[in-house]
């Protein structure tokens, strides 16, 4: 990634291809709620979930 006259690029250095980058890139939809996410996503996604106790049982071969 470099600089030019204000501009950001990108370049590969195997190939060279190279295209400037986005100023302010979106995202595409919301990124995915994991465990070091902020509490008010989690607690979002919490209400939607069932939080019952579920049981494994691990079968012999």
């Amino acid at each position: 990634m470099y600089s030019e006259s204000g501009e950001n690029y990108r370049e590969c250095v195997d190939c060279g291809f190279s295209d400037e980058m986005e100023k302010d890139p979106s995202l595409a939809g919301k990124p995915p709620v994991t465990r070091v996410s902020p509490e008010d996503e989690k607690s979002n996604d919490d209400a939607n979930k069932d939080n019952g106790v579920q049981i494994v049982r691990i079968l012999d071969q």
